[in-house]
Order: structure tokens, then sequence, then C-alpha cells
């Protein structure tokens, strides 16, 4: 007789007529797929990837692994005509509607983790999005990548796409637009910011007079750890392919305006993609024309402007300008540009922070009408009336008085030598 310690797992193990203990991998393909159906086109790939093998066994397979047939038939399942209907407890805000479109009618040639809740999201490592894009067959099929929802996300996980000649769009980025916010933009703000460890980026107006933000206005930039050591290879990886379709990247905030732009491996990478992308028909930024040898373009967000939007720059939001410094071509919302008004030098925001750099400046003063100036067209005669100009002045001249006052000290030093020379020579000429 058996004990009673045994009995209740003896009764809940099930096996097949041959003894095998069944797994949900053996179930019928149909069931399986009646399974799924349940599911939300992203959480088809995890569970995908979990009848194969764990997701840290993908990476330690070198990702060579392949998916099972049991995979393969959750994959396949997926098709155009899917339609998504948001989870209960989605977040604070529900993803747009235009991008969730996109991803569901693309099959696999899109992955997009905007679908799966912000719990979840959060979680996934590189382990997880690599193991999916293997089950996928990203390397041959995929053209749009967007992971901007993966807080964990570091870069080893895009191993799968190294090489790839299909791929068109990649999205680190960190910032994502949502659709309606569904609390008080104060109570939203206050409640991300310490839940999720985000920051607030532009929020639009609200909709009405409670706070609450309409369609398409909020944006959040999220705080990750990417490594440029392991995705800026596999994005060359993919540049350097023959016959690539590779032509655009969303980098993330900190590296477009930081330093990590000066400095390689970003640095080589963008001179090397910049080219590509010159070679590339595209539509202004602005006017929407159709321009390639006559425009330019910013080094790190990719942004286009003609020639003809360059010159009437005042006119239109966006302006692509070059540093005097660093010569970088790059659009004011990366380069965050000093223009001087007046000799229209022009620092970015980088080569403005050093020292030995003349970049213009403002005196900070609302009611002052003076204008953006460096400090070699300043002088105590502009704007005498406003004390926040004579501040942004004030160095200057102290500067002034000090170089004076040395030379002043030089010459009288000099001026001492030369008398005691002309005493010298008269006694002996005595």
């Amino acid at each position: 007789m058996k004990s009673n310690a045994t009995e209740p797992c003896e009764k809940r193990r099930r096996t097949s007529p041959e003894g095998k203990i069944q797994t949900l991998a053996h179930l019928p393909h149909d069931q399986l797929i009646a399974i799924a159906n349940y599911l939300h086109k992203t959480s088809r790939a995890l569970f995908a990837v979990a009848l194969t093998a764990p997701s840290e066994s993908w990476r330690s397979n070198g990702w060579r692994g392949k998916p099972s047939e049991a995979s393969k038939v959750i994959i396949s399942s997926v098709i155009s005509s899917m339609m998504y209907s948001p989870p209960s407890r989605f977040g604070t805000l529900e993803p747009k509607k235009t991008q969730m479109q996109e991803y569901y009618e693309a099959h696999w040639e899109v992955l997009d983790f905007v679908d799966v809740e912000e719990s979840l999201a959060k979680k996934l490592t590189d382990d997880d999005i690599g193991s999916v894009l293997v089950c996928i067959n990203a390397r041959d099929s995929l053209k749009k990548l967007r992971l901007i929802r993966c807080h964990k996300f570091v870069g080893q996980g895009l191993e799968p796409l190294r090489g790839s000649v299909v791929l068109e769009h990649i999205d680190i980025g960190g910032r994502i637009a949502h659709g309606r916010c569904a609390v008080p933009l104060w109570r939203y703000k206050r409640s991300l910011s310490v839940r999720y460890n985000v920051e607030i980026g532009e929020m639009g107006y609200a909709s009405d007079e409670m706070g609450y933000a309409s369609d398409e206005l909020a944006t959040l930039s999220y705080k990750r750890s990417l490594s440029e050591a392991a995705i800026i290879p596999i994005l060359d990886s993919i540049i350097d392919a023959d016959g690539n379709t590779f032509r655009k990247l969303d980098l993330p905030e900190e590296w477009k305006t930081g330093q990590t732009r000066n400095e390689p491996p970003l640095l080589q990478f963008l001179e090397k993609f910049n080219p590509l992308m010159l070679s590339e028909q595209s539509e202004c930024e602005n006017c929407s024309e159709l321009c390639r040898l006559f425009c330019e373009i910013c080094f790190t967000c990719f942004k286009r402007v003609c020639d003809d939007c360059i010159e009437n720059f005042h006119m239109y939001p966006t302006s692509v300008q070059s540093c005097g410094r660093c010569s970088q071509t790059l659009c004011d919302s990366c380069g965050d540009h000093a223009v001087c008004e007046t000799c229209n030098s022009v620092y970015c925001s980088l080569c403005a922070d050093i020292d030995d750099v003349d970049a213009a400046v403002s005196c900070g003063n609302y009611r002052c009408s003076e204008k953006s100036l460096c400090l070699g067209c300043r002088s105590p005669d502009n704007c005498p009336g406003c004390e926040s100009c004579q501040s942004v002045v004030w160095p200057k001249l102290v500067d002034e008085r000090d170089r004076l006052a040395e030379e002043t000290k030089q010459l009288r030093k000099e001026n001492h030598e030369l008398r005691k020379r002309l005493s010298s020579g008269l006694e002996n000429l005595a």
C-alpha cells in the first residue's frame, strides 16, 4: 500500500499510453492554436519560445537553436487579420492605435512589444528578446524592430540579427508616444516617475479643466543601460552586409545629445552610416519635398532638411546646422545650438560647454530685447539698462582688466631694465 505522502503526487501525474509524461508541446497542433488564440501577438511569440526551451538556454547555445514543431505552429498561427484588444490592466496609458494597427497587419515583418502589459514588458531581458528573434526567424524576415518598452534590454539580444539584409528599421530610442491618458496628468507624472523609473517628456496640453490628456499627447522617456559595445558591432554587421536595406535607426536621447556621440564606437558607426543615408532619396522634414543631393542630414537622428529650408530656417520648426568646433551637422533637438545673431557663429551644446569656446549666450531676462551674442560681439554698451546683460559682459571686462594689468606690469619691468642699461652706459661714457 502506498503512503499518503506519495499518493497526491501520483494522482496529479498523467501519462501517455507509452508511459511518457505529457507536456503542452505534445498536444495536437489544433489544440495549441486554440490556446494561442487567447494570446496577443507578442505573447504568442513568448509562448512559442517556452514550448522549445527556457530563454536562457538560447544564448548559451550561441543562438543556434531551432524552434520545435509546436513552436513553429504557434508562430505560423499569427495572421494579419488578427485584432488587438487592450488588456484590462494595461497600465495608465493605452498604446497608439496606428502603431498597433501596423504591428498586427505586418505578420512577423514587424516586432513590437507594445501589446504586452507594462509589468511584463519591463521584465523582459536580452535572453527573452533574442530567443523570440530566433523563433520568428528574424534574420531573414524581420523588417522593423521596436524595443522602446523593454526596460532591461542591454543589447546582447540583437545578436540573432547580425548580418541581416532585410532589416530596415531599429528603434531603441527609449521614447514612446501613447494614446489617451487614463488619469489626470499631475497624478500620472508622479506615479510613473516613481513606479516605472521613467522621465516624463513632452506631455502636450490638457484636453479639459480636469487635466486629462487627449490622444497622442503623452510621451515617455525610459531609463535604460544600453551597451554600445554590444549594439554597435551588430549594427555594423548589418550595414556592411551586401544588399542590405537598413535605412532607419532611432537612437537613445543620451546617445544623441551626450558625449557618447563624439566617442568610438558610436562615432565611427555614425560616420559610416551617414553617407549611406545621404545616398537615399527622402522627404525634407519641413516642406516634405523629396531631396537627396541638395540637403543636410542630422548626424544622430538622421532628420533631413533641404537647402531651401536651411536658408529660410526661421520659417520652419526644424533646422540643421553645423557646429563650428566638432563640424557635426545636427538638428536643433540633438545639437541644442548656441547661435550668435551678430557673427552667426554656431556651436553644439557639447562644444559650447568647453571653457575656451566663445559660444553665444542670452542674458536670460525675458524683458530684455538683446539678442543671443557671443562675448566677442558683446560690449558694455549692449543694453546698458539691463543688469542681466551687464552680468554676462562683466566676466569679460574683468578678464580684460586683468590682462591689461599684466601687460602694464610687464611693460614697467622692461622700462626699468632699459633705464638701468641707460644709466650704466652713461657712467661708462663719463
